[in-house]
């Protein structure tokens, strides 16, 4: 029988929106509906709200509010970079470096500046994880030549297997050669601490339904003079770097997930560790040839499992119907499953991705989530 309350362990796919949040946007939405480029009391309702979490998101960052431009979300703030960054390339600088374990929103809009001959994409290689080695990226800048490279494009953690980046070391090598440097901090932020005026990054997009804001709202931290056209154009909003009202129920929670991700980090950040720690050695005991693709000084609460000669896709449907929610090493595509392209490109093979399943723990799960884990695979595999 399933269990009576479901346990939901897909949080790199989306955090249920936390109470403080949902109660947060609600009450924009009744009360602070004014348009927050109106002078009148119902429009200074509106951009205080947009105010106070701007500061919120920016403390938890680690940049000035100035900043900070709100996006949809993680892949409109990706796309408003590289359409920033239009007016900077010329025929001798047009080269942007990346890897190929980058999650589609980097992978996709880099590939369609390719394909129109706006821009030159080199790849540096990663490990399994997706971390790249200082020393790789240090040489592909110095093939290429640092003048022709206008910026690297790099995830900071990896949506499916945790692997994070040494982000002070990759920073610096970018600097020393004038790369800008941008990392797709849609995983990272909210499970690890970030300082990115401190470490000298130049671009670092958010997506706060990531770690229990509301979807439909992201974040673009830039360095400013990088953004020199808008993406969307129209009004003055958001210093004319993005046309349009702005979404003040979503900014509104996304403010109030931002405050609490900065004062729970460390509360939440021990608590998964130990959670994945219990994991690991309940899933050896009770699935003794189960393998871990993971990074133990990853992302903290992300466990990319392989349980061989099991499909993924079919662990995952077992497991929903007793009641958890996991997802798979497998991408669907047009009704059909295949081995997510990142992995491939990290050296999984597609026989290994098709048998992995990823947990990923929210903010919040009940304390038996370990054992009642363990128990539906041993029922599973028995």
């Amino acid at each position: 029988m399933p269990r009576k309350a479901r346990l939901y362990i897909d949080a790199n796919a989306t955090v249920p929106p936390l109470a403080e949040v949902a109660q947060a946007a609600t009450e924009a939405m009744a009360s602070a509906w004014g348009n927050p480029s109106s002078q009148h009391t119902e429009g200074r309702a509106a951009r205080r709200l947009v105010q106070t979490a701007r500061a919120d998101i920016a403390a938890l960052l680690g940049v000035p509010e100035t900043w900070l431009t709100f996006t949809s979300g993680g892949t409109e703030a990706i796309n408003m970079w590289l359409h920033g960054l239009r007016t900077a390339i010329t025929p001798a600088r047009r080269v942007v470096l990346t890897t190929s374990g980058e999650h589609p929103a980097v992978r996709m809009p880099l590939a369609h500046l390719a394909e129109t001959g706006t821009i030159d994409v080199e790849l540096v290689p990663t490990d399994r994880l997706g971390r790249i080695a200082s020393s790789d990226l240090e040489a592909a800048i110095a093939r290429i030549g640092a003048p022709r490279v206008l910026t690297a494009m790099l995830i900071a953690a990896h949506n499916e297997t945790g692997g994070m980046q040494d982000l002070a070391a990759l920073t610096a090598i970018c600097k020393s050669h004038g790369v800008l440097a941008f990392f797709d901090g849609v995983q990272w932020t909210g499970k690890a601490p970030i300082d990115i005026g401190n470490l000298g990054i130049d671009g670092w997009p958010v997506s706060f339904h990531k770690f229990g804001g509301p979807k439909g709202i992201g974040v673009l931290a830039a360095r400013p003079g990088v953004l020199q056209s808008p993406l969307i154009a129209g009004g003055p909003q958001e210093k004319r770097r993005r046309g349009g009202t702005e979404n003040v129920p979503g900014i509104a929670g996304a403010g109030i997930a931002a405050k609490l991700a900065l004062s729970l980090l460390d509360e939440r950040r021990a608590r998964w560790r130990q959670t994945l720690n219990d994991l690991r050695a309940g899933l050896r005991l009770v699935w003794p040839d189960v393998e871990f693709v993971h990074d133990e000084l990853g992302l903290p609460q992300t466990l990319l499992t392989r349980f061989p000669g099991w499909k993924g896709t079919e662990m995952a449907q077992r497991l929903d119907l007793e009641g958890i929610a996991v997802s798979t090493g497998s991408a669907c595509a047009s009704g059909a499953q295949r081995a997510s392209e990142a992995l491939l490109r990290m050296g999984i093979t597609e026989a290994e991705a098709e048998e992995l399943v990823r947990f990923s723990l929210p903010p919040h799960y009940s304390d038996d989530l370990v054992a009642e884990v363990c128990r539906t695979l041993s029922d599973i595999r028995n």
